[in-house]
């Protein structure tokens, strides 16, 4: 009998304990200190209702509760705003639950649900980027490449540590009529973004799609043509003046017995200049060079805007087939014209034999090098596979082709 009343005592403890015990959790008593995982714990849950029972025991629990505290860091793109945060996936939440961020700055405190089998409360630095533009642009006249200032990404906060880190592989220079891809890099801790940029650049304009044409000072107008980097005139110059309207010295007109019609003759092959008069110097002067301006051009019987051909320019027509340069008619052996460059067989005026010369089988162009006594031309021949360039008496007459500066 003792032993049945000592058994049914304590099943009415057991009962008396469980229905005082069970309790909402309302917050902690206390954080006693940080793991080594840097988790805190704390020891004495507080509950909803914090009273004594009858029998003397506390509402208050003695279990262990985790509480993760810890640090991240979030990069996104500006237009990818907002940005919503969740820190880990095991238990996944509504994404109205979730965290949005849609200024860059510290935003500490964030408590979440558990994700690492505990409850945690995070610290979070949030870096927004905003993409770096892309860029389309011309080229100026007469260069294959040209180097572009980038515009750069915009990256917030942009003073902060650490800072986010930044790094592309841009070129000093980008190739005309081309677009390049320039990858940029954004990262902080092992957060990483990747942006490519397009560089686009276009030669100017040149050319008969491009309704693009030199004219002179006696309005007449010269078709143009793009040869590599460079818009050349496609036809030889006619004009008697120089673009201030002063008469030009020597321009000539091919005029000999077997071509006697010089009109026709003015309107298929254009004049034929002195070096001296091509380049504006004076008659005869072998101690005169031409006066080039600040990019080293020089204009001369050149329409304004446009210059001769250097001898480095003209030795560039050597990378075509010769065929390709020369008119499909009007030759001894006509070409293909394939690139367009119109070459016709104007021949020359020879000031030694004082006499004109090679039409139909030559076609004759000065450049600006120069010797003592002679300067260097460009020579596109029926019998030549090649552009040659070879050294003509500065008093000869040879045709004009322009480039525009």
């Amino acid at each position: 009998m003792k032993q049945y009343t000592i058994f049914m005592l304590f099943l009415l403890f057991i009962t008396v304990f469980q229905q005082n015990i069970v309790k909402a959790q309302s917050g902690f008593v206390n954080i006693t200190g940080n793991t080594a995982t840097n988790s805190s714990f704390s020891v004495g849950q507080t509950f909803a209702n914090n009273a004594s029972s009858t029998t003397g025991y506390s509402s208050e629990g003695l279990q262990y509760s985790f509480l993760y505290q810890g640090e991240d860091t979030l990069l996104a793109f500006t237009n990818a705003l907002p940005h919503f945060y969740r820190d880990g996936s095991r238990n996944p939440i509504p994404p109205q639950a979730n965290y949005a961020y849609t200024n860059a700055g510290l935003y500490s405190d964030q408590y979440l649900l558990p994700t690492q089998g505990i409850d945690s409360l995070i610290d979070v630095m949030f870096y927004t980027v905003a993409k770096p533009a892309n860029v389309d642009t011309v080229a100026p006249y007469s260069v294959c490449a040209i180097p572009i200032p980038l515009p750069q990404p915009i990256v917030k906060p942009d003073h902060s540590v650490p800072p986010v880190v930044v790094t592309n592989d841009e070129r000093a220079e980008y190739a005309c009529d081309s677009t390049t891809e320039v990858t940029w890099n954004f990262s902080v801790y092992n957060k990483n973004l990747t942006h490519i940029q397009d560089v686009t650049v276009h030669f100017p304009p040149c050319g008969a799609g491009d309704g693009f044409e030199a004219v002179d000072f006696e309005n007449n107008h010269y078709q143009s043509i793009r040869l590599g980097c460079y818009c050349w005139t496609k036809e030889n110059l006619k004009s008697s003046q120089y673009s201030d309207g002063v008469e030009i010295p020597f321009a000539r007109v091919h005029s000999s017995d077997l071509y006697p019609d010089e009109t026709a003759n003015l309107n298929r092959y254009g004049r034929l200049y002195s070096w001296y008069s091509a380049v504006r110097v004076p008659e005869g002067d072998n101690s005169a060079l031409p006066s080039p301006d600040a990019n080293g051009y020089v204009q001369g019987v050149c329409p304004m805007g446009w210059r001769i051909p250097s001898q480095f320019e003209m030795e560039l027509l050597a990378s075509y087939d010769i065929e390709a340069l020369k008119t499909t008619t009007g030759w001894i052996v006509s070409g293909t014209d394939a690139t367009g460059f119109s070459a016709l067989p104007g021949g020359m005026y020879s000031v030694s034999a004082n006499r004109y010369c090679d039409i139909p089988g030559s076609a004759y162009f000065w450049t600006t090098a120069c010797g003592p006594i002679e300067a260097s031309d460009g020579h596109i021949s029926y019998y030549c596979n090649s552009v040659l360039n070879e050294l003509q008496l500065k008093g000869d007459g040879m045709s004009i082709r322009c480039i525009k500066n």
